[in-house]
C-alpha cells in the first residue's frame, strides 16, 4: 500500500510538471506570435471601430451624392456638410428598410397623385394568350415577372421600358416549363430565385438572372395555388388544393416542413414577420401559422370563401371574401377588428394588397373596381380602415402586387378568376396594368 501511495503521489508530480511545462510553453508562444495578440484586443473596441469605420464610409458616400447633385445646368460651388447625426440617420433607415420594419405613410400622397388621373396606367402590358393569373416585381431589379393560364411564364424589364421577354414558355414548347395552367409566382428578397407553381402540382424554380431552371419541387397532391418567400430568407411557402402548407428551402432544394389545418383547398398566405404567417381557403377561416414552433391559430369563420389575404404588419392582416366584405383582423383577437361589407359593387373580392408597415391597403374586385384604403391605428391593436377613392379598370382583378420600393403598382386583369371558369367578362382582353 505504502508503495502504492509513492507511485501515485509521484504520477501526480509528473502531469503537474508536464502542465506547468505546457502553459509556459504556450506562454512563450503566445507572446512570440503576434495573432494572439490582436485575439486579446477587447471585442467592443473592434465593434466600436467597425461602426466609426462605417460612419465615415457612408458620410464620404453622402458627400459624394451631393457633389452630383445639380442645380439647372451647374454642380454646387458651396457643398453643405454632411454631418455624423445625418450619417447615422441613414444607416438606421437602411436597417429598418432592410428589415421591413420602416413606416411607409404614403397614403396622401398615393391619394394626391392617382385619384386626379382616373384610370391613367402608366403601362399596359400584354403577351399572355389566355388570362393572367399572377405577378410579381423583382426587388432587385423592379422587372415584372407574370404567369397565366397558358402555362408560360414573362418577364417585362423595367430598364427597357418594360419590354416584353419570354422567361419560359409551357410546354412541351420548351422542356422545361409547367405542363398545366400557372397560378402563382414569386421572388426572392434579393432577387436571385424566382418560384412558379400550377395545376401540374409542381413548384419549379428558376435563377431570376439568367432564367436557367434549377430545381423541381415535388409533394403537393393537387394543385399549387399561392407561394411566398419568407422575409429575408430564401425558404418558402406553398399552399395547395390538397390543403396543406409546405415549407421549402430553395438553397438547399429540399422540403422542410409539411403543415395541415385547413379544412379545404388554401387559396392564399402571406407572411407576418420571419417566422409567423396567414392563410385563407374555401374553408372560409383564416389561419395563422407559427412555424418555428409548428403550431396554428384558427380564426372566427366567415359567411363565404376568403380568396385572398395581405399582410398590414407583424400584428395586423386584411382578408376578402366571395361576398365583398373587407376584414382586417389582430392576432390576439379571433373576430376582425373592422368589417367593410360590400367594400366593392358585385362583390367577390379577388385580390389585396398592403403597404407592409405603412397606411395604404388596395382591394381588387370582379366588378373592375380598385380601392385605396387609408389604415390608421394609434397603437397596434387599435386599428381603421378608412376608404380612400378608387379606379376604375375594365375586367377582373385578379392580382395586386407593389413594387419593393412602393412606387410602382400592378393590377392584374382578366375575363374571369385566376382559379377557374365560374364567369366570364366578353370583351375583357387580360393585361397587367402598371400604375406609378
Amino acid at each position: 500500500m505504502a508503495k502504492n501511495t509513492k507511485t501515485k503521489k509521484a504520477h501526480k508530480r509528473s502531469e503537474s510538471e508536464d502542465v506547468s511545462l505546457y502553459e509556459s510553453e504556450n506562454d512563450d508562444v503566445q507572446q512570440e506570435n503576434p495573432a494572439f495578440k490582436e485575439e486579446e484586443e477587447d471585442v467592443d473596441e473592434k465593434r466600436l471601430k467597425l461602426a466609426k469605420r462605417l460612419i465615415e464610409d457612408t458620410t464620404k458616400s453622402l458627400h459624394d451624392n451631393l457633389k452630383r447633385t445639380k442645380t439647372g445646368d451647374a454642380f454646387f460651388l458651396e457643398l453643405p456638410e454632411v454631418t455624423q447625426e445625418q450619417a447615422i440617420q441613414k444607416l438606421q433607415h437602411d436597417v429598418l428598410e432592410k428589415k421591413k420594419r420602416l413606416k411607409q405613410n404614403i397614403f396622401d400622397k398615393v391619394q394626391a397623385y392617382l385619384a386626379p388621373r382616373q384610370s391613367q396606367p402608366t403601362h399596359v402590358l400584354k403577351g399572355h394568350k389566355k388570362p393572367v393569373s399572377g405577378a410579381c416585381f423583382c426587388p432587385r431589379t423592379g422587372d415584372l415577372f407574370t404567369v397565366g393560364k397558358d402555362g408560360a411564364i414573362l418577364r417585362f424589364k423595367k430598364s427597357e421600358a418594360y419590354a416584353r421577354t419570354v422567361f419560359c414558355d409551357s410546354a412541351p414548347k420548351d422542356e422545361r416549363g409547367h405542363a398545366d395552367e400557372l397560378l402563382c409566382v414569386d421572388v426572392s428578397h434579393d432577387g436571385k430565385y424566382v418560384v412558379t407553381g400550377g395545376r401540374d402540382r409542381l413548384i419549379k424554380l428558376w435563377d431570376a438572372g439568367t432564367g436557367e431552371h434549377l430545381h423541381d419541387f415535388k409533394g403537393h397532391r393537387a394543385a399549387v395555388n399561392c407561394l411566398k418567400f419568407k422575409l429575408l430568407s430564401h425558404d418558402f411557402i406553398s399552399g395547395s388544393s390538397d390543403r396543406s402548407m409546405k415549407i421549402w428551402d430553395a438553397e438547399q432544394r429540399g422540403q422542410i416542413q409539411n403543415l395541415y389545418g385547413h379544412r379545404a383547398d388554401m387559396l392564399d398566405v402571406d407572411v407576418l414577420s420571419g417566422t409567423t404567417a396567414v392563410s385563407v381557403g374555401l374553408d372560409k377561416t383564416p389561419i395563422v401559422w407559427k412555424i418555428d414552433k409548428e403550431t396554428q391559430m384558427v380564426y372566427q369563420e366567415q359567411a363565404f370563401s376568403l380568396d385572398c389575404v395581405s399582410s398590414i404588419n407583424t400584428h395586423n392582416f386584411v382578408t376578402g371574401s366571395q361576398d365583398g366584405t373587407v376584414c382586417v383582423w389582430n392576432l390576439a383577437k379571433k373576430k376582425p377588428k373592422v368589417v367593410v361589407e360590400e367594400a366593392h359593387e358585385g362583390g367577390w373580392v379577388s385580390a389585396l394588397a398592403c403597404v407592409y408597415n405603412g397606411d395604404l391597403v388596395v382591394s381588387g374586385a370582379k366588378s373592375g373596381q380598385v380601392n385605396f384604403y387609408k389604415a390608421e391605428y394609434d397603437v397596434i391593436k387599435d386599428i381603421k380602415l378608412v376608404k380612400g377613392f378608387s379606379l376604375d379598370v375594365e375586367g377582373s382583378v385578379q392580382a395586386l402586387k407593389f413594387s419593393a420600393d412602393y412606387k410602382y403598382l400592378a393590377v392584374v386583369v382578366g375575363p374571369e378568376n385566376r382559379l377557374g371558369r365560374w364567369y366570364t367578362l366578353p370583351k375583357v382582353k387580360p393585361c397587367i396594368k402598371v400604375y406609378q
